[in-house]
């Protein structure tokens, strides 16, 4: 059974991150693509799925493909990307490798 968690999206972004920022509650995802044509929508399942160190097949959008906050669903139970998600959503440090 998928996990659906919300982050909140900001596109058009001067450099893509993930780190520790926060609006309204919920994680910011920076994404330098355009929200045309679904490339930031596909921007964003990249850079959570690259966050949460599971593959980007694992994510998709719930609901919010038009909005800046979205629901999306995690269909990955391994524990290490379990444990990652429930690090990033209490906003701790991510325990990817650096680089």
């Amino acid at each position: 059974m998928p996990i659906v968690f919300e982050v909140y999206v900001r596109p058009r972004s001067s450099a893509a991150s993930d780190a520790d920022e926060w609006f309204d509650g919920l994680p910011v995802v920076r994404v330098t693509a355009s929200p045309v044509d679904g490339e930031a929508n596909r921007t964003v399942l990249a850079a959570v799925a690259d966050r949460l160190m599971t593959r980007r097949s694992a994510l998709g959008i719930v609901s919010g493909h038009r909005s800046r906050r979205k629901r999306l669903s995690l269909d990955d139970d391994r524990p290490e990307v379990l444990s990652e998600l429930q690090q990033w959503l209490r906003g701790g440090p991510s325990r990817r490798p650096a680089g």
